[in-house]
């Protein structure tokens, strides 16, 4: 069961998505910009050739790293002062700028549209032997003068729900034109509220809400006092945030975020027995690592290149049914994976959207 908690408390909104349970995602707003999915009416400043990059101002204090690429109908290099408009693809992280982009997407629970395309496809999640009637779909709900992507949720979506909601992202990047055309630097569309994106981005739908305030919702909503209180979310946050975790059968896993990936250590941390017993006895705490493993990637927001170095085993299908567990484990994660399977070292090779 899905169940979202929502709670507020020193002027920010905490929201927390827990299954079984266990905690999968939190997240903490305190309403600071700019955020990712952001559409702002930007102006260039400098202009870096070396870098094929122009620097942006998103307000009067704000400014954004757009490269060449992803600028779309626009002379590259822009003159200086030039008014565009971006979107937010990754917020600012320490010392790093928001990287923005001109190829606006607008996100829906089942579709995706985007404005200024003329392709259709559909989600990377799809399974092969679903893709080409989903692609067809996908071309039939595409509406003239934009593209669209189908997301997994809309595979089964009635046709008309899609469409409604496909109308009212049209409408929504209708309004962005409209206040786009002129003037300074500003924020034309802000990103849906923590609370919007759960519910539009869970896979398989929020079951129930838990809030310390009341609410409309198309799912059933409890008023409860201190709900993050119920599921103890603080203590598995900060448990989650450790380098060392523990596992309920006694092996453990080891986290260490390096400058250009993050690698994950297994370890057994016990005795495996009998040498008949051991490969075993190895390949039960590599599956319970998998499943704790895909959690934390989506509690840490880890992206970029993960390493994962699971205990070796030797029987091909004993790597084969850790990959599967990690790949089923992976399905729930609202940020795109990529598992490219074992080295020729023997370590798990995957790529994460950075969120």
């Amino acid at each position: 069961m899905n169940t979202l908690l929502l709670e507020h408390a020193d002027g920010k909104t905490r929201t927390a998505l827990v299954r079984d349970g266990k905690l999968f995602r939190f997240e903490e707003e305190d309403g600071a910009h700019p955020r990712a999915e952001e559409i702002y009416y930007a102006k260039t400043d400098r202009c870096m050739p070396g870098m094929e990059c122009v620097f942006v101002h998103l307000d009067a204090k704000t400014s954004a790293y757009l490269p060449y690429r992803e600028m779309r109908g626009t002379p590259v290099p822009p003159k200086g002062g030039t008014g565009l408009i971006v979107q937010v693809k990754r917020s600012p992280v320490r010392e790093k700028l928001a990287y923005v982009t001109m190829d606006v997407s607008l996100v829906g629970r089942y579709a995706i549209l985007l404005p200024g395309s003329a392709r259709s496809t559909v989600s990377a999640r799809t399974p092969e032997g679903l893709r080409e009637a989903a692609e067809k779909r996908a071309s039939s709900l595409r509406p003239e003068g934009f593209g669209l992507v189908l997301r997994s949720e809309g595979m089964e979506a009635e046709e008309e729900t899609i469409r409604q909601e496909i109308g009212e992202l049209a409408d929504t990047w209708a309004s962005v034109k409209a206040q786009g055309n002129g003037g300074e630097p500003r924020l034309l569309f802000g990103r849906p509220t923590a609370l919007e994106r759960y519910l539009r981005d869970t896979k398989g739908g929020v079951d129930r809400v838990l809030s310390d305030v009341p609410l409309s919702l198309p799912v059933p909503c409890e008023v409860r006092e201190a709900p993050m209180a119920l599921y103890n979310v603080t203590g598995q946050w900060e448990k989650a945030q450790r380098r060392l975790h523990h596992l309920p059968g006694g092996g453990n896993i080891v986290i260490d975020p390096c400058e250009a990936m993050t690698v994950i250590d297994v370890n057994s941390a016990m005795d495996t027995g009998s040498r008949r017993g051991a490969e075993e006895a190895r390949t039960r705490v590599n599956l319970e690592a998998a499943r704790e493993i895909a959690r934390l990637l989506q509690l840490r927001a880890v992206g970029g290149i993960i390493l994962i170095d699971f205990i070796d085993m030797d029987r091909e299908n004993n790597r084969a049914a850790v990959k599967a567990e990690l790949e089923k484990a992976l399905e729930t994660d609202p940020c795109k994976t990529v598992l490219h399977g074992f080295t020729s070292l023997g370590l798990m090779e995957m790529t994460r959207k950075k969120s």
